[in-house]
């Protein structure tokens, strides 16, 4: 199973956060609530988009090419039947929707395949009840597999979005699905011009309330592709592309510095634009050749390999067409087994497994076949002798060299980059095509470079304010030698096992409007009260025994700090205490498992806290806590979300994006007199201070006065902390403050004392 990366873990939280407000919002159109209640916290114009005619929730995630969007996929369904479905057993039916066949085949080779990285992580989430369909075979589902698997059908948006539903499998009556309308409700169905229920796949889908899975949803913009969503009447659609279509809203957006400070791409892009094209090859090839020795030097195998970009495949004179270029490889003494076609017509890579050490492939010529879908990370040199002002779609094959094999940083620099060669006479025009695909495949034009012969320019806010003098202090510890306290290793450490850990004390059985109640009279007229999920879906299972509902919370409780046998270990002892202590029965821990899983993390965490501020205070009192390193930000700061307001005292050109409270204090900052500079801190890239949470604290603004004054200031929004979070944040940072001594002043700002905290500052 691949172990997720930082940016990918932020998407599964933001997005398990959403679900989790979604969920407990009380009020009318939660979804849409909660969406436009995110994008005012982040300082975004945009509001959710209705445009779909959709009526369950649909957020977009934005991932660029390379950065592993099928892998957060898998997650994010499984935040869905977590954290908002909570159905009483995690089944149903997922559609799995793609715009290409060539998508289409390799995400169902992938999800059926149980060595796969994508099929292991639902196996371990859905405990291995997880069957795969294309759309032939969904066709004869079985009603026991929905009731007792999560069902996947994986096929294209076309499959679905044909215009004539006369005849179209998916519509059509079918006799393989009866059993599934035996006692089914006949309201919210599709009907025929009769007025009759079908007995089609699409109304055993409808029946599930499916979650719908859209890759590339780009492709699924259209009047007939929303038509087809409404016919699915699924529960929840999450779109996840690296370029999102304009009214899509964006929950989560990934930008391409994040996948290059996780090194799962190859930047900088270095373009080249040579006019002949016969040069062009030549240096594209040696670039390749070279990229080949210095792989011979690295730990991994690798083995660079060129994609050359012809105009066409058709034999035309007057054209640069793909056996022409082909015979000039073999003129260059290029071996035949060297060299695959990879077009419309000629398949030659099919079957063959780049990676392989036997494989010889080190050049593929193509035209467009290349474009979403196909990936090797062993491409590096993209060669375009295609005349740069036809149409061509050379922005679509950059996504192709971008992936970093083995997502390793190499030895050799060189092969951390990825290049583009290409043949015009108008390299202004190569640039602007690069640029467009730079953008097509979901990456900002400031994280690359481009080099066009001896020119370089990269776009980036350097420091609009001089000063070599920038020490922020760090909360270190001083124990053998000076390093940053880290939260598992210095303030936990062997102190805390989980397995010898108190039980919870605050579960209680929750009843809400989602579940239906049901109240018994025992013994002694005491009345005793039952919960069950009111599932959406006609299926119901069997309770769990108490060794499903420790395997469940065993797979949803994912501390990977913690010994594996130790953690068994404690959850039965919280299943066995709940049900002899508390009296609680096992069917109720069953339908109540998902308000005990969120019991027990939260437990955990108050448990972890209170030892590690323990450790914290005495580590202060024993003057082994210290502030022994500093922090100074770059000459370059990169930002994701640029504020479209200037100031005049910000430490670099532009401030990242805030809302309409941070605003209003940065603005009353910048006119201060007596401050030198301040900047607008970047939550989980820059200063940060490690108190006994988990989490590290960044605060939102860096100060400093001409005094020389270090002033760190957190806003507290009415909209996004919870008491606990405020006091946590302001104890650490007076922790921080007295640790750091004089000269360095943390403040907590919200409404009621801004005008007080702003005037202090004034007098630093």
């Amino acid at each position: 199973m691949i172990r997720l990366k930082e940016y990918q873990k932020q998407v599964v939280s933001e997005f398990k956060g959403y679900l989790k407000q979604v969920r407990e919002y009380r009020e009318d159109d939660p979804h849409i609530v909660i969406f436009d209640k995110i994008q005012r916290m982040i300082g975004s114009t945009k509001y959710y988009d209705t445009e779909s005619g959709v009526s369950c929730p649909i957020v977009c995630i934005k991932i660029p090419t390379g950065g592993g969007k099928t892998v957060v996929a898998c997650h994010l369904l499984n935040s869905l039947y977590q954290e908002y479905l909570r159905r009483e057993r995690d089944t149903g039916i997922v559609a799995w929707l793609m715009p290409t066949e060539t998508i289409r085949t390799q995400t169902l080779n992938a999800l059926k395949n149980p060595e796969h990285p994508y099929r292991q992580a639902l196996d371990k989430f859905f405990a291995k009840k997880v069957l795969v369909y294309d759309l032939k075979e969904a066709l004869s589902i079985k009603k026991a597999d929905v009731r007792k698997n999560l069902c996947i059908i994986v096929t294209t948006f076309s499959t679905f979005r044909i215009s004539d539903k006369e005849g179209r499998k998916a519509y059509e009556q079918n006799g393989n699905l009866i059993e599934h309308f035996k006692d089914a409700p006949g309201s919210d169905m599709l009907l025929d011009d009769d007025g009759n229920v079908t007995e089609s796949l699409v109304n055993v889908i409808r029946m599930s309330k499916p979650i719908v899975m859209l890759d590339e949803s780009h492709g699924a913009q259209t009047k007939l592709s929303y038509e087809m969503l409404r016919d699915f009447s699924p529960s929840f659609i999450v779109e996840y592309t690296a370029t999102p279509r304009p009214r899509s809203n964006i929950l989560c957006n990934v930008t391409g510095k994040q996948l290059k400070d996780e090194n799962m791409i190859k930047v900088p892009l270095l373009v080249h634009n040579v006019a002949q094209w016969q040069e062009t090859l030549r240096q594209g090839i040696e670039k390749r050749n070279h990229l080949e020795q210095q792989a011979k030097k690295e730990s991994e195998y690798l083995r660079p390999i060129a994609l050359i970009q012809a105009e066409q495949e058709k034999q035309d004179s007057k054209k640069l067409y793909v056996d022409m270029i082909k015979q000039w490889l073999l003129d260059e003494k290029i071996p035949g087994d060297q060299i695959a076609i990879e077009t419309g017509k000629s398949k030659e890579l099919t079957g063959v497994d780049l990676y392989s050490k036997s494989c010889e492939i080190r050049y593929i010529i193509t035209v467009r076949a290349l474009k979403e879908g196909w990936d090797n990370a062993f491409a590096y040199v993209l060669i375009s002798v295609a005349n740069s002002e036809s149409n061509i779609s050379v922005e679509q094959t950059i996504g192709r060299i971008l992936r970093l094999p083995h997502q390793k940083k190499k030895q050799a620099n060189d092969l951390n980059q990825s290049y583009v060669f290409a043949s015009s006479l108008n390299y202004a025009n190569v640039a602007k095509i690069v640029q467009e695909g730079l953008i097509k495949n979901g990456y900002a034009k400031d994280y690359f470079k481009y080099h066009f012969g001896k020119n370089v320019t990269m776009d980036s806010f350097k420091r609009a304010i001089s000063d070599d003098n920038i020490r922020i202090p760090c909360i270190t510890i001083n124990d053998k030698k000076v390093h940053r306290l880290d939260f598992f290793s210095d303030l936990l450490g062997n102190d805390f096992r989980l397995e010898t850990q108190d039980m919870p004390l605050d579960f209680a059985l929750r009843f809400n409007e989602n579940r239906m109640e049901k109240i018994d009279i025992r013994e002694g007229d005491e009345l005793e009260r039952y919960a069950q999920t009111i599932l959406e879906i006609q299926y119901r299972g069997e309770d769990f025994n108490k060794d499903d509902l420790l395997g469940w919370l065993d797979r949803k409780l994912r501390l990977a700090e913690y010994v594996q046998l130790d953690k068994r270990k404690y959850l039965k002892r919280v299943i066995n205490h709940m049900m002899k202590k508390e009296q609680i029965p096992l069917h109720e821990l069953s339908n109540n498992r998902h308000d005990l899983l969120d019991t027990i993390r939260a437990h955990i965490r108050q448990l972890e806290s209170g030892l590690a501020k323990q450790k914290f205070l005495r580590l202060k009192e024993t003057k082994k806590l210290t502030t022994g390193k500093t922090y100074s930000p770059g000459q370059v700061m990169e930002i994701s979300s640029v504020s479209e307001e200037r100031f005049e005292l910000h430490l670099f050109e532009r401030a990242g994006a805030m809302n309409g409270e941070e605003s209003k204090l940065a603005h009353q900052i910048d006119i201060l007199p007596n401050i030198k500079w301040w900047y607008r801190n970047i939550e989980k890239r820059d200063f940060f201070i490690q108190g006994w949470g988990r989490q590290r604290f960044y605060p939102d603004f860096i100060l400093k006065t001409k005094s020389g004054t270090i002033v760190v200031v957190e806003y507290k929004g009415e909209h996004l902390l919870t008491g606990e979070d405020t006091k946590y944040k302001e104890d650490v940072g007076k922790e921080w403050a007295e640790l750091a001594g004089s000269g360095h002043k943390f403040y907590l700002v919200d409404k009621s004392n801004l005008a007080q905290t702003v005037k202090h500052i004034a007098s630093l």
